[in-house]
């Protein structure tokens, strides 16, 4: 039988090895472990591009998913002003810090969204609710074929670096365990309920305290109700009741 040479042997190993890394490029993964405080088990979807760019999504404790954008290791390292990024062709979105003087009451519904450090970010992607997300940016990312990322750079300047997003939603849905996709009724609900919102969210703006308690007394009084053709109409007739809308 012949023998392979030492220098065959080692070209054959290192192609191996290189195509087993391109494998793993822009591929989305499960990443599972176990919390040692917990014994939770917890999922991370992740995907890293060729350039050591690794975004992350998962659940946390309270329910609520998260994303992590997180720079290569003894690369660059984040400016003062935060990423932005764009999925496909919708509109890209700045991430932000809750800006100071915010009134109370948005505060009261914002809670914490992000959490930056100089080599990743991470944000609130979705509150968790249902049985998955009907809307939103992480419904984009499921239904989507790319992602890009654009950072400051400390010295001036930017960088965009691109993820695919290729293969993510299986493993999304996997890692968070919700459904791939909503169902029609279940859409219907989700744009009752963020009509239902944005009428309230102006009270709160304006600081309107009083009108905003009444407003948010509705929708708690009708978040219970699992369908569009009950939802709005107990809206309507709660606004109606309070006098929020003339």
């Amino acid at each position: 039988m012949p023998s392979v040479r030492p220098f065959a042997a080692s070209v054959l190993v290192l192609a191996v090895a290189t195509f087993a890394y391109a494998a793993d490029v822009d591929q989305w993964t499960v990443e599972k472990r176990v919390d040692s405080m917990t014994d939770k088990e917890i999922r991370t979807a992740q995907v890293t591009n060729a350039e050591g760019f690794t975004f992350k999504i998962y659940r946390v404790e309270d329910g609520k998913v998260w994303a992590t954008f997180r720079l290569p290791e003894g690369g660059d390292v984040l400016g003062s002003e935060l990423p932005m990024y764009r999925i496909d062709k919708h509109e890209a979105v700045q991430l932000r810090l809750v800006p100071p003087g915010t009134p109370p009451e948005v505060l009261a519904i914002l809670g914490k969204t992000i959490d930056a450090q100089p080599r990743w970010v991470n944000f609130l992607l979705w509150h968790g609710e249902g049985k998955t997300a009907v809307a939103g940016t992480l419904r984009e990312i499921l239904d989507g074929t790319s992602m890009v990322f654009r950072y400051n750079l400390i010295g001036g300047g930017y960088r965009d670096t691109s993820l695919s997003l290729v293969g993510a939603k299986p493993v999304i849905a996997e890692a968070l365990q919700i459904d791939s996709d909503p169902t029609p009724e279940a859409v219907a609900l989700a744009s009752a309920r963020s009509q239902a919102v944005e009428m309230c969210t102006p009270f709160a703006l304006a600081r309107k305290s009083k009108d905003f308690r009444r407003c948010e007394t509705v929708l708690h009084d009708c978040e219970r109700l699992e369908t569009a053709a009950t939802f709005t109409p107990c809206i309507q007739e709660g606004f109606s009741k309070a006098k929020l809308f003339k």
